[in-house]
């Protein structure tokens, strides 16, 4: 049975790979279809125009999307990480984080930069207000802040290690997290998921199996992600140990999704008030197969 599949050309993606490239999903009796994009936003729109069945995004869309419509489901979370960070140029003059007051910071907006560095600076005493923020490229923010034209960006690997190797020994890095895990989640329709109970555990079954590989043969894995998303060896050796690839429905992303959407109900002036999160997880298929790895009480 075919199943169409939405990832991101990222590691983040690495078990969906994983689990196809070494059979998993056909010992499952599944044609997994994969469709890959460099962002979860395009993927989304796909996944709500009904071209894909299943789809992976960042936690922080799926409680934006969740202000405006229910008709999805939370099946999984396929890693957790805390890869983003904030990253100074140490020649601008600005030695710690309580003196980012007044610096540029360099970002991509639609992306959880913009929340993760409201939530920095929230717990530094700042607000959004209070720095001149510049939406930008990823791919452009490590050159732009090498060349001073910002003093300061919020962004994620491989613009991470690019960065600090540009600004050669000028880097002051933090993680732009302050402890919290960022998830990485596992969607599908409603109606799909009540039609599709046994395919779903399938799914779920060939996915597994990618994680016991990732973690019983980790340089298998790796080597079959770097032919895959044809990466450098050297950006997935240095990336790989920043996700946490764990096939889950933990207790931490409620409140994280709490938390995204009361911030853009407030930042928006909106008249929502903040989902119930437990609803729109389908909590079926993970109960049968997995239930040691719900941590979420329900």
């Amino acid at each position: 049975v075919a199943i169409s599949v939405g990832i991101n050309r990222s590691l983040k993606s690495a078990p969906v790979v994983v689990a196809l490239k070494s059979g998993y999903f056909l010992h499952q009796g599944i044609k997994a279809e994969l469709t890959m994009e460099s962002s979860a936003v395009p993927l989304l729109a796909k996944f709500f125009s009904d071209e894909l069945d299943i789809v992976c995004a960042p936690e922080h869309l799926v409680a934006f999307n969740a202000l405006n419509r229910d008709d999805f489901r939370i099946v999984g979370v396929l890693n957790r990480n805390q890869s983003l960070e904030l990253i100074i140029n140490k020649e601008s003059g600005i030695k710690e984080l309580s003196g980012l007051k007044g610096a540029r910071i360099g970002l991509k907006k639609k992306s959880s930069a913009f929340y993760l560095l409201y939530r920095l600076l929230l717990i530094n005493n700042m607000n959004l207000s209070d720095v001149d923020l510049v939406d930008m490229a990823p791919s452009e923010l490590p050159q732009s802040l090498a060349d001073a034209k910002l003093d300061a960006v919020v962004t994620w690997p491989p613009f991470t290690s690019l960065a600090k190797k540009r600004l050669n020994g000028s880097a002051l890095s933090f993680n732009a997290h302050y402890g919290r895990d960022q998830y990485w989640v596992l969607l599908a329709k409603k109606e799909w998921c009540d039609n599709n109970l046994k395919l779903l555990e399938g799914f779920l079954t060939a996915l597994e199996s990618g994680f016991e590989l990732i973690d019983n043969s980790p340089e298998k894995a790796k080597e079959i992600t770097t032919v895959y998303f044809a990466f450098p060896e050297d950006r997935v050796k240095e990336e790989w140990d920043v996700y946490t690839f764990r096939l889950e429905l933990p207790r931490g992303l409620i409140l994280a999704m709490e938390q995204e959407s009361a911030w853009k109900i407030n930042r928006l002036k909106l008249d929502n008030g903040v989902p119930d999160f437990l609803e729109l997880i389908d909590f079926r298929a993970f109960e049968r197969l997995y239930p040691e790895k719900i941590d979420i009480i329900h």
